[in-house]
Formats: C-alpha cells, structure tokens, sequence
C-alpha cells in the first residue's frame, strides 16, 4: 500500500468518531482505494452508500482540517463498474458524472473519455457494424461498375477520358481506401471508425450514383441529338430520291421503239418501283444507293433512245442546209451573239432544220444568259421561248446528248 493510503486509513480511524454527515466522505475515499487496489465490488458498495447521502458532485470538499478534495462518485462508480464488466451500467454511471457539470473541469475528465470509449466498443456489435459497413463498400463497388459499364455507351465514348473518366477513377481510389481503413478498424474493434467508414461508404455512393444520372441525361442528349441528325440526313436523301423519281418517270415512254430499248425500259421500270419502296421504309444509305442506280440507269436509258432516233433518221435528209451548217459552225466557235443574229435572219424549209437552228438559238441564247452571270433575263426568257417552239413541233424530240452540256440538257428537259 502507497504512502498516501496509509496517511488515508490512519485518518480514517482518527475520525471514526466524527459525525454521519462525514460518513460519505469517508466511503468515497475508502472506495477511490478499492478501486485503485482491484477490489471493484467493495468499491462499489461504498459508493452507493456515499451516493445515497450525497449524490452531488463538487469540485472542491472539505475532508479534514484543510485536506480538500473533489467529490465525483459517479466517475468512480463507473470505473468499478466497468472493471466488473457491466458496462452498460458503467456508461449510465459516467454519464450521471457528465450530468453533474464537475468533471469537465478534472484531471479525471480524460480518464472518463477513455473509459466511455472502452466500455461503447465492448457493448457495440462490432461484427454488425462490420457487416454493414461490408454491405455499403459492396453498394459502392457495384456502383462504380454500373457507372464505369457506361464507357461503352456509343454516345459518351468519344467524350468519356476527358469528362466522365476521372470520377470513376477517383471513386475506385475511395472505395480501396475505405477497404482498408475497414480492415483496420475491425482488427482494433474501432465502431467509431467502423461508422466513418460507413459514412464515407454511403456519401460515395450518392455521389456516384449522381454521377451515373448526369451521364445518363447525357447519353440520351446526344442520342436525340443523333437521332435528329438522322432524320435530317434520311429527309435529304428522300428529296434526291423524289428527284430521281420524277426525271425517270419523265423519261419512260409507252412503249420503246425496239428490243434493245425495250429491255433498258423494263430494268428502269423495275428501278422505279424499288425507288418508289424505298422512299416508305428505307434509311439514308439506302436512299442514296437507290437514288444513284436510278439516275445512273435514266440516263443510260436516255442516251440509248437517243442513239436509236439519231440511227432512225436518213443519212441524206441528216446532211444540213448551209444555212444551218453556218449556225452550228458559229456555236461550236463560240459565237453565240452571232448565232442569235444568223438565227434571226435564217429561213428554212426543212422542218427538221427548223428544229435544230431553234436548238441552236436556244442554246446560244442560253449562253449569253450565263455568261452574263444570269442577270440579262432577255436571254433566258427567248431561250425557253425557243424550246417550247421545238417542242410544239416536235413533243419527243431531244437534243443530241454529246454536243450540249449536261446544264443545258436539264434546262431544255425542265422547260415546257
């Protein structure tokens, strides 16, 4: 025994013949030495007595003589308690201690923190606490994976490294960090810590799965953004076809005028009808293919019959008047203000000549408009007159493929 608990014991009996009001006094500090000897029964019983005379705590008692003291049985109530290993009933003694306002201002004040701690380890369901905190990393885990699964979106792909990949990476680092801060706390039975871990765990998870959403928003974003290009393109590509349509219909006959025409008409024929399906049901490349093999196969048709009118005609009634040989001559130069004046000064008989020099009139006139940079209309508006004169003469004549420009052709073809 200390000295400092002989000096007690012999005070003690010195006053054993003092009034019951010291008495508790006396059981506080005969319990202080239980406590500090081991023996936490008999401290107990002692501190309930002195309790039960005076539960309130004070920072400063009068002993004996000038010996003061401080008086928190409480605290050492719950230490005794604790080292019987109820803690339960420690934790309800040391928050009595709390309650009573004196111990915050004590050396003993530490002492108390640490035991609250020991004893709510001891009474925690630590494994629990474990196993929640298991369940909230494995949330974070499939999170991440629900979030990280999104790289493979067809529309975030090519923006995922520089906007969407960095907080995947960070919320991976978190969930390996809380992993082992999880190892940790369970092998020193931490719940604190374990509860952190918890905390952290659950706030990742809401972060991630916000993250998730805003990628999401995203995706369908870009997806109708797509899909509205789409549309777009698919609506052009419809309006080409439309086009195609109409010059191919335009340009089928009756009837072809031999067998070899008459089997180019019948695959232009086939080609409207699948033109004509594809503008219900098909996309855009569709659309384009069909609409180039259609055009590819009306022009193959046109230059065709083209060339059977031209075999047709007589080579004798072909050969030119001079009149005439003098206006083609001058176009093919480049003359074609001189072209207009021949034309207006030409007389011809042949009905046939008198097509080809309004061809030729046509075309010149057709030039100067051009050239002009379409601003003379005088131009364009004799060159039309021209054509429609050819073609109330003559409703199926068309113009040598070969000598004109394509511009041209479709003018004259446009024109009625």
């Amino acid at each position: 025994m200390g000295k400092f608990w002989r000096v007690i014991g012999l005070f003690l009996l010195l006053l054993a013949g003092t009034p019951a009001a010291a008495d508790y006094k006396n059981d506080y500090v005969k319990a202080q030495r239980a406590v500090e000897d081991g023996e936490p029964a008999e401290a107990i019983a002692l501190l309930r007595e002195a309790i039960s005379e005076n539960p309130t705590a004070d920072e400063r008692v009068r002993w004996y003589g000038q010996r003061i003291i401080s008086y928190v049985p409480y605290f050492y109530l719950g230490k005794a308690l604790a080292a019987m290993g109820d803690c339960d009933a420690a934790l309800d003694a040391f928050q009595q201690s709390l309650d009573g306002g004196v111990i915050q201002e004590l050396d003993e004040f530490s002492e108390l923190n640490s035991s609250v701690a020991q004893c709510r380890a001891q009474t925690i369901d630590v494994s629990g606490l474990v196993a929640n905190a298991t369940e909230a990393l494995d949330d974070l885990l499939s999170t991440n994976e629900r979030y990280g699964a999104l790289e493979n979106d067809p529309f975030l792909a090519t923006e995922w490294s520089d906007s969407w990949a960095e907080g995947l990476q960070q919320s991976a680092a978190s969930y390996a960090s809380l992993r082992n801060r999880l190892r940790t706390a369970e092998d020193e039975r931490d719940a604190s810590a374990i509860e952190l871990v918890i905390a952290a765990a659950e706030e990742a998870t809401q972060k991630m799965t916000g993250n998730r959403d805003l990628a999401l928003a995203r995706s369908q974003t870009l997806a109708a953004e797509a899909a509205r290009r789409v549309e777009r393109r698919r609506e052009a590509a419809s309006q080409q076809l439309r086009e195609a349509l109409a010059a191919a219909r335009s340009a089928v006959p009756a009837t072809a005028p031999d067998a070899s025409l008459e089997q180019l008409l019948s695959s232009l024929t086939t080609d409207i009808a699948r033109a004509e399906q594809a503008l219900a049901n098909a996309d855009e490349v569709q659309m384009q293919t069909g609409t180039q093999a259609l055009a590819s196969r009306t022009r193959q048709y046109q230059e065709a019959e083209q060339r059977w009118r031209v075999a047709q005609q007589d080579i004798a009634q072909r050969t030119p008047p001079d009149a005439l040989k003098r206006v083609a001559e001058t176009y093919f130069s480049g003359d074609y203000a001189m072209v207009v004046e021949l034309k207006g000064s030409t007389s011809l008989e042949d009905r046939r000549a008198r097509l080809q020099l309004h061809l030729f009139g046509a075309a010149a006139h057709y030039k100067l408009y051009m050239l002009s940079g379409e601003r003379r209309t005088e131009h364009l508006r004799q060159a039309q007159e021209s054509i429609r004169t050819i073609k109330s003469l003559d409703a199926g004549f068309a113009p040598y493929i070969s000598a004109f420009s394509p511009r041209f052709l479709e003018f004259f073809r446009t024109t009625s």
